[in-house]
C-alpha cells in the first residue's frame, strides 16, 4: 500500500491524507465506487465531514455508532495481528487520540443508533442484522 511504501502506519497515512486533501478525503473517495448503488454500507467514518459527504448524495443515510470499551478493542485489536496493531496500551492510547482528533467522537455522540459491541462475534452479528432489518 502507500503507507507501506512510505513507512506509514495506516493511521498515519491516513492522517496525512485528511491533512492534504480535506477530512473527508476518504469519504470523497468511497463515493466515487458507490456511484449506481442503491444501498451501501460504509465503516469507519472518523468525522462529520465525511458524513456530510455521504449525506449530500441524498436518499436516507443512518449513523449507527458500533461501541465497545478500550479494553475491549484494545484486546481486539492485538488479537487481529495486523501489522499496524498497537504493541502496547500507550501505542493503543496515542491512536485512539489520533482518531479523535479527527472527530470520532462528534460522530458517535451524534450517531442515530448505537450497537454495543461487548460480546461475542455472534451476538454482534445478531444485533446489527435486528437494526439494519428495522432500518429497510
Amino acid at each position: 500500500s502507500g503507507a507501506e511504501a512510505e513507512g506509514l502506519s495506516v493511521g498515519q497515512f491516513a492522517g496525512r491524507e485528511r491533512e492534504r486533501f480535506g477530512k473527508d478525503i476518504w469519504a470523497k473517495r468511497a463515493m466515487d465506487r458507490m456511484k449506481g448503488i442503491a444501498l451501501f454500507i460504509v465503516d469507519g467514518c472518523r468525522s462529520m465531514d465525511e458524513i456530510r459527504s455521504f449525506r449530500s448524495l441524498g436518499g436516507d443515510v443512518s449513523i449507527i455508532a458500533v461501541h465497545a470499551s478500550p479494553e475491549v478493542r484494545y484486546e481486539r485489536l492485538v488479537k487481529r495481528g495486523r501489522d499496524d496493531a498497537p504493541h502496547n496500551t500507550d501505542e493503543f492510547d496515542e491512536r485512539d487520540k489520533r482518531e479523535l482528533s479527527w472527530g470520532v467522537g462528534e460522530v458517535l455522540a451524534l450517531s442515530d443508533y448505537m450497537v454495543v459491541n461487548m460480546s461475542d462475534l455472534e451476538d454482534f452479528h445478531r444485533r446489527s442484522e435486528k437494526l439494519l432489518r428495522s432500518l429497510r
